[in-house]
């Protein structure tokens, strides 16, 4: 059924629900798994250190999904969340993208006052299915 499932990171307690429900669901139907973090901005302005820690966070979810059995890819896009992701799931041909309710921190509640969250935004925009991790 679900033969390609993205999740989206960002080191919220909710996105690690998000990575486990994929893992599950990878596992489950046997599907590549694809794990991505967006890093709002442009490339050319964001500091290596912050690449690098967002590396980290990547590095351990592949090597998580590894140890469970689960052959992952792993992606830092830039730019606006949800509009990275489903474009990300466009060009991936993804089945199932699969975030957190909810982002992590003050910036994060901030950014919902502004546009709306990246899970919603990004149930009206992708190109598959999105489920939503609580």
């Amino acid at each position: 059924m679900f033969k390609t499932i993205l999740v989206g990171l960002d080191g919220s307690k909710q996105s690690e629900k998000a990575l486990a429900t994929a893992m599950d669901l990878a596992k489950k139907y046997k599907s590549k798994l694809h794990i991505a973090i967006v890093i709002i901005g442009r490339r050319s302005r964001i500091t290596a250190p912050l690449i690098a820690e967002e590396q980290a966070m990547l590095n351990k979810a592949v090597a998580v999904s590894s140890k469970a059995g689960i052959k992952a890819k792993s992606a830092i896009l830039f730019g606006i969340p949800a509009e990275q992701l489903a474009k990300y799931a466009k060009k991936e041909k993804i089945d199932i993208i699969i975030l957190g309710r909810f982002g992590k921190g003050l910036k994060a509640e901030f950014s919902k006052f502004l546009m709306g969250s990246v899970s919603k935004q990004l149930t009206k925009i992708a190109p598959c299915s999105v489920l939503i991790a609580k």
